[in-house]
């Protein structure tokens, strides 16, 4: 991306003219105020959810962009949260956080159509790179694209506009 790794980043450096639509999914509050802390200084757009219902809601009413959910998320978790946004061609990129994060993890993340890992605790540069990254991937691919590249097939994404449609498509009731 062009910043050495030695350079601390105050987050300015990712304003652009469309902020990042940025949603945290997470209940962890050592975790949330550190992440609100690290994307304060952007022109960022952060908004957060407590639970993977509520996640898919916001991202359906706000199309973030980017989704970034604790690992042991309540109601829910990370992967069925990536597969209620599997067939929506327009699917934020989510990247998983935790506290335990290795090459597992982060395989089973790319696996089922994940983005990125990231370790608690966090690394500030690596948070925003991350989300920089996630965020341009998204706004310049196409969604259906980068799902189908994992496996799946997009179907027509019509059912799923409703956040009580994508819940029941990830197994959570409708």
């Amino acid at each position: 991306m062009g910043f050495p790794a030695e350079t601390p980043m105050t987050g300015v450096e990712f304003c652009s003219l469309e902020p990042v639509r940025l949603l945290i999914v997470g209940r962890s509050e050592p975790e949330l105020r550190a992440l609100h802390s690290m994307t304060a200084q952007t022109c960022w757009q952060v908004s957060e959810a407590r639970n993977s219902i509520a996640a898919v809601a916001t991202v359906s009413s706000r199309q973030s962009g980017v989704v970034l959910v604790e690992h042991d998320v309540v109601t829910g978790n990370w992967a069925r949260l990536i597969s209620a946004f599997r067939h929506d061609p327009r699917a934020p990129r989510v990247i998983v956080y935790s506290s335990w994060a290795d090459e597992r993890l982060w395989a089973e993340v790319l696996s089922r159509g994940g983005f990125d890992v990231l370790n608690i605790p966090f690394d500030r540069n690596e948070v925003l790179r991350s989300i920089h990254v996630a965020w341009m991937s998204w706004k310049h691919g196409n969604a259906s694209d980068f799902n189908t590249s994992h496996g799946d097939t997009v179907r027509d994404s019509t059912v799923l506009r409703t956040p009580r449609a994508a819940a029941a498509a990830a197994g959570w009731g409708g």
